[in-house]
């Protein structure tokens, strides 16, 4: 093959690859019909599907959740100035188990607005295997010992 022949190739494969990557990008999918009315893409069906799962953050962010008191479900032993409460509360119609500390005052006011609150949220771990009273102790103690 000439030299002129292999220049010629090394210039048009290069090109043809280019053209072919450009036309693609701008070839659309082909809609699926589902009635003689509407024209839905597969993503469309991908995303519907989505947003109908009960577990999709769309979903459940359209949901009410209505919130409850907490119960007092009994005092624990105090710790050095603070005390320590096993609530409950409702949620989706479960009882959901806390543990509640609350700094003591030591003679000074509450702040206004009350005490910060912080949450330790964790998944699902088997109730045989967690108690509400078990985890976290020391970041309680430390937190609450602060104020």
């Amino acid at each position: 093959m000439s030299i002129l022949k292999q220049n010629k190739l090394y210039f048009f494969i290069p090109l043809l690859i280019l053209l072919f990557v450009i036309v693609s990008a701008f070839i659309k999918k082909s809609p699926i019909k589902l009635s003689n009315e509407t024209d839905v893409t597969e993503d469309d069906e991908q995303i519907n599907a989505i947003l109908e799962n009960p577990l999709s953050i769309t979903r459940m962010r359209s949901q009410e959740y209505p919130g409850s008191d907490l119960i007092v479900e009994g005092q624990l032993s105090p710790g050095s100035n603070y005390s320590q409460f096993v609530v409950s509360y409702l949620s989706e119609g479960n009882k959901i188990y806390a543990l509640l500390t609350v700094p003591k005052e030591n003679g000074h006011a509450s702040p206004t607005g009350g005490f910060p609150a912080i949450v330790f949220n964790h998944g699902y771990i088997p109730p045989q295997q967690y108690e509400t009273t078990e985890r976290y102790v020391a970041y309680v103690d430390s937190f609450a010992r602060k104020g």
